[in-house]
């Protein structure tokens, strides 16, 4: 395979988003709606963080991480890591999500090893990303589907016992709510902990309790979510979507998205891949 540093390919699709490349900059503590896999197939260690614990992570290690648990990840050397991240749809994992909204699903545990015949399929669909994809993509998106179902075998995704969403403090579910749908125009944490009649550190410790993240980890997620869907649909400025995302100027913006997704958004929208 060719050198793959500074490269990165992203497979965006119904069921979900899946990025490769070789990563040499930390990613900043972030949350994903989703529950995501990340592969290390060679290169660099690295020190992750999930949900403030410190796991270490080199090659041939994967981390499983629950929906809206956040998670950083910081290189131990110059030397690029090459990772493939998956953000799978939940009903994939477990057709129970889309019918028990109230129910938590976790995997059961936080890492393993990659063994040999998922190195194998990961190698192989890696090379079909970087290497004429636009001639595989029927391929490609098989391939995503059978990682997915073995995923899905080896991790069950399964109701954590006794966690219902019932329980959320039904102020933090409509700020929540609101959080998520209004994170484009700027939404004023403030402003929602003062609608849901607490002060702003009870708010934060309410949602952060009840939700599993801060308010920050939803709107930057809400963002990212934004940015990907514009870089990937339209042909949008950078200038101009960083205007719509609130960001002063564009350097912000492209700042902002290194420190959630590894790339710039320059990188990102040239090896991006729509099924």
């Amino acid at each position: 395979m060719k050198d793959l540093k500074e490269r990165v390919s992203t497979v965006m699709g119904r069921f979900g988003r899946l990025s490769a490349g070789a990563f040499t900059r930390p990613v900043n503590s972030h949350a994903y709606r989703e529950p995501s896999v990340v592969f290390h197939l060679g290169g660099g260690e690295l020190v992750a963080s999930i949900d403030g614990r410190s796991v270490p992570f080199k090659p041939g290690d994967m981390l499983l991480i629950d929906p809206w648990t956040p998670h950083a990840r910081t290189p131990a050397s110059d030397q690029a890591s090459m990772l493939v991240t998956l953000l799978v749809e939940p009903s994939l994992l477990n057709p129970a999500t889309s019918t028990e909204p109230d129910i938590v699903y976790r995997f059961a545990q936080r890492n393993a090893r990659i063994d040999d015949a998922m190195r194998a399929h990961l190698d192989s669909l890696i090379a079909l990303m970087f290497d004429e994809p636009m001639a595989n993509l029927g391929t490609i998106q098989t391939k995503i589907e059978q990682l997915i179902d073995a995923v899905r075998q080896r991790f069950p995704f399964l109701p954590r016992s006794g966690n219902r969403r019932a329980i959320v403090d039904s102020r933090v579910r409509r700020a929540f709510e609101s959080l998520r749908s209004s994170a484009i125009q700027g939404v004023k944490i403030e402003a929602l902990a003062a609608g849901s009649g607490m002060s702003r550190s009870h708010f934060f410790r309410q949602f952060k309790r009840s939700i599993g993240v801060s308010p920050q980890h939803v709107i930057d997620e809400e963002r990212v979510n934004y940015a990907v869907k514009a870089l990937g649909s339209s042909g949008i400025m950078l200038s101009k979507l960083s205007e719509e995302l609130g960001f002063s100027a564009p350097a912000h913006f492209t700042r902002f998205f290194v420190q959630h997704l590894g790339c710039t958004p320059s990188q990102f929208r040239r090896g991006l891949l729509i099924l």
